[in-house]
């Protein structure tokens, strides 16, 4: 069906990019009619269409072949072993199809720089690769087994993603070898052991995802070393950690500067063709993250996020006080610990924090009023700890459900639904329905009548003191009255009006 296209081009044909089409048919018919008119091709690029079935021998036909394209798919059925005999293959995208079986054993004698098989159904051990590799994205398949293959020397891989996966065993001591690696995600496995120092290796390290295991053990103070940590920063959750938090998190240089890096996760490198010819080539990091309750993708906006969650472990100990340098942070979830003592005065200086969960843990003493200043929460839980003490004022902190302060005994004021003593004292009412600012109706009622009244009182008192001593005064005062009585009634008016529409809302 495709006989009428490919004479078009001659025989000389090196590029053959038609991605985001809607081309269908088998995958097989159609390479076999293009092998006939395009016998030089070096890159094909098919992806985001409707082609089915499988990747059969036809590829065989291709031996100039560097680059392969063909994820965003509906293939199926396994792959040919003739895709590994390609001698020239560097880049094989195959993500987003249905594709299953193994991986071939020889794929270390190739001269691989990018491998994606993401999304599909790929099953069995995990074979060497090329030492050489840069990219190597294996999540979403159904992969066992141990990394072993990891000791090999991949001196420049810079992206490894072997998320969920039904991985085993425990994390090699072999990262030294690792040097350039940027992107670990491990998450959703199920890795067992301690996390080895050698992760400290790591220097140019910008992610690391390892939430969802079974990692024991205490955090490695080597990870002090992992300095340029700076996108989905440390993900460690729903691991059976134990242990303090390091106070050396402060090392984290990308996660102290504000800011954001929109080309953080865009990364170059060159690849050889031979030995006079390169290839510039770009990746940009795609990670799926469990954050918030909810398992996304990020890949162009990777950048913006800077993040720490040790959730969901067994860490004790008390929160340092480094953390709270960490003033480009924009995720901080500590909850579902045993963690103690008081949340740090500081943390208010945190001002860049969107997301702050501390719940389920056994922190003691006040809220620090400095977290007043933290404008930009969006989503806080500080539920279930011994924390006491009024809640600080803020519009913020006012504004989120009572739930996520509650399982405190001691805590009080707005939002939540206890009183706090003073208030007994002075009668102020208390009710923690919210208005559409985040204020409650009767908080509105309660601050005018205290202003109302603390301001009749002093100016009562003040003109009083006029009119008794001072005759001239008593003049000017009665000028006053009659000129700005329009303008008070007016005020009252708009006033009124203004405070009857929060009330309805």
């Amino acid at each position: 069906m495709y006989s009428w296209l490919f004479p078009l081009f001659g025989k000389k044909l090196e590029i053959l990019l038609i991605s985001g089409n809607t081309f269908d048919g088998n995958l097989s018919d159609f390479l076999n009619t293009l092998s006939t008119s395009a016998t030089t091709l070096q890159t094909l690029d098919a992806s985001n269409n409707q082609f089915t079935g499988s990747l059969s021998y036809e590829i065989q036909n291709f031996s100039f072949m560097t680059t392969l394209n063909l994820s965003l798919n509906q293939l199926n059925g396994t792959i040919s072993d003739k895709l590994w005999q390609l001698p020239n293959l560097q880049r094989l995208y195959l993500s987003f199809n249905n594709i299953s079986g193994k991986l071939s054993k020889s794929l270390s004698n190739h001269e691989l720089d990018i491998v994606d098989l993401s999304f599909n159904c790929f099953y069995g051990p995990i074979p060497a690769f090329p030492a050489r590799i840069n990219f190597l994205d294996l999540s979403r398949n159904k992969f066992h087994g141990g990394l072993s293959f990891l000791c090999q020397l991949y001196e420049n891989l810079e992206f490894l993603d072997l998320s969920r996966n039904t991985i085993t065993g425990q994390l090699p001591d072999c990262f030294r070898n690792l040097t350039y690696l940027k992107v670990l995600n491990l998450g959703h496995n199920n890795l067992s052991g301690r996390i080895p120092p050698s992760i400290g290796y790591l220097g140019q390290l910008e992610t690391l995802c390892l939430y969802n295991n079974s990692f024991s053990g205490e955090l490695p103070l080597t990870l002090k070393n992992c300095t340029k940590l700076s996108l989905l920063d440390l993900d460690l959750s729903l691991n059976n950690l134990h242990g303090t938090i390091p106070p050396c998190v402060n090392n984290f240089t990308s996660m102290v500067r504000k800011g954001t890096f929109l080309e953080q996760n865009k990364h170059h490198y060159r690849s050889t063709i031979d030995s006079l010819n390169f290839v510039d080539n770009t990746y940009i990091d795609h990670l799926l993250i469990e954050w918030q309750g909810k398992v996304n993708e990020f890949s162009s906006i990777l950048g913006l996020l800077k993040a720490i969650d040790l959730s969901s472990n067994n860490l004790t100990g008390q929160i340092p006080n480094e953390v709270t340098n960490l003033h480009g942070l924009l995720v901080l979830d500590l909850s579902n610990n045993s963690l103690v003592g008081e949340i740090p005065r500081n943390i208010g200086h945190m001002t860049e924090l969107l997301t702050l969960n501390l719940s389920r843990n056994m922190f003691s003493g006040e809220m620090p009023t400095s977290m007043s200043d933290m404008h930009s929460l969006n989503d806080l839980d500080v539920s279930f700890n011994n924390l006491s003490g009024r809640v600080p004022t803020s519009t913020q902190l006012q504004s989120f459900e009572p739930t996520r302060f509650t399982g405190n005994a001691g805590l009080c004021g707005l939002p939540t639904t206890k009183k706090c003593p003073e208030d007994e004292y002075l009668g102020v009412p208390h009710d923690v329905k919210s208005g559409s600012d985040g204020y409650s109706t009767d908080e509105l009622q309660r601050w005018f009548y205290v202003g109302g009244a603390t301001g009749f009182a002093t100016g009562f008192w003040i003109v009083c003191s006029v009119l008794l001593l001072n005759r001239q005064g008593r003049r000017a005062f009665f000028h006053f009255h009659d000129s700005v009585k329009d303008w008070v009634y007016v005020t009252m008016v708009v006033f009124i009006a203004k405070w009857r529409r929060v009330a309805r809302a």
